[in-house]
């Protein structure tokens, strides 16, 4: 899923950067939470969360052209 940049209103660029900004936190605060809480499956939801969000951070970024890796 590749964007084409002519395509994209400055409208919808900010509306990008701000979800990829809300997946950004959401991410850092649940790896935060991860590291932190001590009941085993707490800590793995906190986890598996931080990672969901990761993943659409990612997905965004690569829609918009960028490179992960």
């Amino acid at each position: 899923m590749q964007a084409q940049k002519s395509s994209l209103t400055s409208k919808d660029l900010n509306v990008l950067q701000e979800q990829m900004d809300a997946e950004f936190r959401a991410n850092r605060k649940a790896y935060s939470y991860s590291q932190t809480l001590t009941d085993p499956a707490l800590k793995g939801l906190a986890s598996t969360i931080a990672n969901n969000h990761k993943m659409r951070f990612d997905a965004l970024y690569s829609f918009l052209g960028g490179n992960n890796k």
